[in-house]
This record gives C-alpha cells, structure tokens and sequence, in this order.
C-alpha cells in the first residue's frame, strides 16, 4: 500500500515500574516513549507500513525524546505541532501481579491536550488511506473538538477510520458525554476495537451480547472486542466468534492494545479492506500475535515487533 496511514492523538512518556506494586511501594521505573496513538503509529510502521503522525509535541527534554523516536522509526512528521510553551505528559504505571498496568498522569500545561482545530487547519488527506485516533486525545477539550473534526473530515474524504476508545475511568469527568461521543463515532467508523473493560465500563449492567448490539455500527463493519491473554470477541452484522489469544511469558502488557489495533490496521491495509466475516477473523488472529509478541518485553514502543517478527511466530504457533 503506497498511501499513509495517519495516527491522529497523545504522545507522551511512560514511566513503568519495574516489579508489581503500587505507586506508593515502587522505587524504579523504566522511561519509555508512550501513548496509545503513538504506540499504534509505532506498531504500523514496524509491520512495514507508511504511517504519519497528527498531534503536538512540547518544548521540553521529554518532547525532544518522542521526536527523536518518531524521526528514527521513519514515521511522517509534516502534521506534528511544535510548542515551546508546553510540556509532556507524564504516565506513570504500576504494574498488577498480571503484569497489567495502572497509568496515573501527570500534566502541566500538556501538549497532547492543548490542541486546537487552526494546529491542523491545512491537513492534507490525499495521501491518506486510513485514519485511526481514540484514546485520552478525546476526553478533554480542546484536543477532543480537534480530533473529532479531523474525523468528520476523514469521512467526507472517503478515507478509512479506525477507533479505539481506550477508556480511562479514573479520567473521565463527565461519563455521558463519553458515551455520547462514542455512539456518534461508532456509528461512522469502519473498524471499532474496544477492551472487554471498555465495554464493562460503558453498559456496566449488560452482558457482552447485549452490550454488543446496543452499538450502532455500519452495516458490514467489524467490531473487535480485547479479552486479555485469551485473545479476542469478532462481531459483524450480528455474527460474533472468539478469537484465542496465544500464551506467552508476559513481561509487560503495555501497549497491547495498540499493538493489536496496528495488526488489525495492517491486515486490512493488506487485502484491501475487504470486510468480510472471514477477513475479520483472520485480521483478530494476525493482531492477537501482535500482541502477544508486545507482551514479552517492557514497554510498549520498544517491544512492539516487525513483520518478520510476526511471521516466524506465525510457523512457530
């Protein structure tokens, strides 16, 4: 695929602590380069993708760390906003026995939050063949006003979109505006993949099923469900399989998530976006490796693996 696939949302740094504990107990932490749009921009572009990356960066060391990052991975920087006035959120994590993280954030006149429709008012979608964004870049304004006009944009010019809400609880100050949002999006997005949490969170009284078919959904688009280590939920036009995750010695699980939304992502680049029942199925086994591969080591970005990665663990598995 020649065209770009544009990561629209929060970079931002993780500081991950280095055995299971709470944030009062632990002492160390690794600093890794972070943010689920960042992560999923980084996941494309090692699986051999074009990718481009839409957000604002600060004027601090912090900032200088993730531009360095996204300049030697090769991602695109013509849509990233440089502001000496802000600085870079800061995401520390404890990590639970399960080597699942707990993010509390730290911000102070943050970049990934302070961003404005005229930060974007040129951007040029010609290039572009899929559009993904989701995550904290939505919650707050104004970077959510910006992203959701990035996304109506994304519509009117044809392109694919791709949406994960990745919710926050702990972040999120006003619920039914949340879902409001994510009811509005789902509606028009063509790949939707949430965590079994996220949709724990948004219908707390209804089961998977239920909560499944209160989303509305275009008619021949999928929706990938995460269920941790046991891998992932399919569903299109009513339909709905399981997809076995794969067993792994997990280190970290940071950014699996957005490794699996990169492997979806890749999949469909790869045949054409051809949303059939089948192809579904078969993105949600190509991106539950993903993930699993993520989980091996600390970190997100760091771990995430290239194709030829995935594919010898495709012979291996």
């Amino acid at each position: 695929m020649n065209k770009k696939v544009m990561c629209a949302g929060e970079a931002l740094i993780d500081l991950i602590a280095e055995e299971p504990g709470d944030l009062v107990s632990v002492e160390r932490f690794y600093k890794r380069p972070g943010g689920s749009i960042l992560n999923t921009a980084v996941g494309l572009r090692r699986l051999g993708l074009k990718v481009s990356f839409v957000g604002k960066l600060g004027g601090d060391q912090f900032a200088k760390q993730l531009l360095n990052l996204i300049e030697s991975e090769g991602i695109s920087t013509e849509n990233i906003v440089i502001s000496g006035e802000h600085k870079t959120t800061l995401a520390f994590a404890a990590l639970s026995e399960e080597k699942v993280p707990d993010f509390q954030f730290y911000r102070d006149n943050p970049a990934d939050l302070l961003i404005y429709p005229e930060d974007f008012k040129d951007i040029d979608f010609s290039d572009t063949a899929v559009f993904h964004f989701g995550s904290i870049s939505i919650l707050y304004d104004p970077a959510r006003s910006t992203f959701l006009k990035l996304f109506e944009l994304a519509v009117e010019n044809s392109i694919i979109t791709s949406f994960d809400p990745n919710m926050r609880p702990n972040l999120i100050k006003d619920k039914s505006r949340v879902l409001e949002d994510f009811l509005s999006i789902s509606s028009r997005v063509d790949i939707l993949k949430m965590s079994d949490d996220d949709l724990k969170y948004l219908f707390p009284e209804k089961n998977i099923d239920e909560a499944l078919n209160l989303i509305p959904r275009k008619q021949n688009r999928p929706t990938f469900i995460t269920l941790g280590g046991k891998g992932a939920l399919v569903f299109l036009n009513g339909k709905i399989e399981e997809v076995r995750g794969y067993k792994v010695d997990v280190a970290d699980t940071t950014g699996c998530g957005d490794a699996f939304n990169a492997g979806l992502i890749y999949y469909f680049c790869r045949t054409d976006f051809d949303f059939c029942f089948q192809n579904a199925v078969n993105a949600a086994e190509f991106a539950n490796k993903v993930a699993a591969l993520t989980a091996t080591k600390i970190g997100a970005i760091n771990a995430f693996p290239n194709i030829e990665e995935v594919n010898e663990f495709f012979k291996r598995s």
